[in-house]
């Protein structure tokens, strides 16, 4: 391959940034998708390809590198509960200066990947940064089911969204993203059947020790919980018939998502609910009983069968003022709720669109003056109490919205997109690498 100018890591689980690799070259653009796995090797079919362990034996160089805080780092900290390893910190050294090595010997002009806490991707960023090479990070989008998120800096507290109240005040913009309705010729068993494909190449690259060291750790087991919660052993514990007068809506988040991990201040959602629940209860030792608050906690359907919240039913059971939920509409809690109380998940942007009033514990792109409240640890007890007289600004709330899905997010599904919405991004693309020639 000559003089590629386009380099491919990791997507979703779907043939999304093969796809757009293939109409690049249709431009006469070099591309080349740099795997770690054979799962990795089955989505980018049709693309020249490089193994990771390819790029490190043929690029390389001396210097110093970066010590970043990347999703693995992070799950070795606060999930195995160590430190890294030199072996681990010289493996990430050594990538590093590899990527940074192929990107400069190869002309590369544009790096697109999908997630930027991946270990591969946070290097690979950081060394197109080094070398100011303009990079796409894909998620995805903010409005489902139709939105794509296509960042040129980060995705979640790292993006690219204007924090400053006063952008959108006189924010306007022509564009119209439809993010109501997926408009796909590919079906929702074509899209499963992807998935499942990519996952016998993961697990048979694994078997065969082909795979680069894992981000996220997922044992068979954990799925089989999962699947025997949800299918099987379905949980029969009824809803409250009705929900206390004035309560807050507390949204479990993902224990091993990088939400949690890398941008929040709490571990376990029991600490997090223990801590919420003190607060609460300070507050409503000096409130008129009417006036007094309930907090309903519910359980991330992630997690359902892979984390046990009945300790914390037990400890809280004879409790009015607290409900622990393990399902439950979540429109009707928001909707119902005085306000929500979230470390950064999108349930939290769910209720700005809805209106109500929203406190973020842990580090949200959303959490700006006049959307929303931020928080912390150290003054939860105050954050509660100014939550429960917030009041949005609408007019703000509404072209903070505008801007999200009309001007930030790209029309389209990962998993399910057609030509017009991909040739929409390669445009953008196209533009960026101009900018930088």
């Amino acid at each position: 391959m000559n003089n590629p100018s386009v380099l491919i890591c990791q997507g979703p689980y779907s043939f999304f940034l093969r796809d757009i690799g293939l109409l690049l070259e249709k431009e006469g653009r070099g591309v080349q998708a740099l795997t770690f796995h054979p799962g990795d090797a089955y989505l980018m079919k049709g693309l020249s390809q490089l193994n990771w362990r390819s790029l490190m034996k043929q690029y390389g160089e001396s210097g110093k590198a970066p010590v970043l805080e990347t999703y693995y780092s992070a799950r070795v900290e606060k999930i195995e509960k160590r430190a890294l390893t030199q072996k681990e910190k010289e493996f990430f050294k050594a990538y590093f200066l590899a990527v940074r090595d192929y990107l400069q010997k190869n002309n590369i002009r544009m790096l697109l990947l999908h997630n930027d806490t991946r270990w591969q991707h946070a290097y690979a960023i950081e060394a197109a940064r080094q070398l100011n090479i303009p990079y796409f990070v894909f998620e995805l989008g903010l409005f489902r089911p139709n939105t794509i998120t296509m960042d040129p800096r980060g995705v979640n507290a790292r993006n690219s969204v204007p924090r400053e109240p006063s952008f959108y005040a006189q924010f306007q913009t022509e564009r119209v993203v439809h993010a109501d309705q997926i408009s796909s010729s590919i079906s929702l068993k074509k899209r499963n059947a992807v998935i499942a494909r990519f996952l016998l190449h993961y697990r048979l690259g694994k078997f065969l020790g082909l795979n680069a060291p894992e981000n996220k750790v997922m044992r068979l087991k954990d799925y089989f919980r999962r699947f025997w919660k949800a299918y099987v052993k379905k949980d029969k514990r009824k809803e409250p018939g009705t929900w206390p007068e004035r309560f807050l809506f507390v949204p479990f988040q993902v224990v091993n998502d990088s939400q949690t991990l890398l941008y929040s201040p709490y571990r376990e959602m029991k600490t997090m609910a223990d801590d919420i629940i003190k607060a609460v209860k300070t507050i409503n030792k000096t409130t008129h009983e009417k006036e007094r608050l309930a907090v309903v906690f519910k359980e991330h359907p992630m997690d359902r069968g892979a984390v046990s919240y009945d300790d914390l039913r037990v400890q809280y059971s004879e409790d009015p003022e607290v409900i622990i939920l393990s399902n439950g509409d979540l429109n009707e809690l928001i909707e119902q709720s005085l306000g929500v109380v979230t470390l950064n998940s999108t349930v939290g942007l769910d209720a700005v669109k809805q209106g109500k009033r929203v406190l973020c514990i842990g580090e949200a792109f959303y959490a700006i003056d006049g959307i929303a409240l931020r928080g912390s640890v150290s003054s939860l007890e105050e954050d509660i109490r100014k939550l429960c007289v917030f009041e949005p600004d609408k007019h703000l709330v509404t072209r903070f919205l505008h801007y999200l899905k009309d001007e930030y997010s790209m029309e389209g599904n990962e998993y399910q997109y057609d030509i017009v919405q991909l040739k929409t991004i390669v445009n953008r693309i196209r533009e960026a690498i101009k900018e930088t020639l």
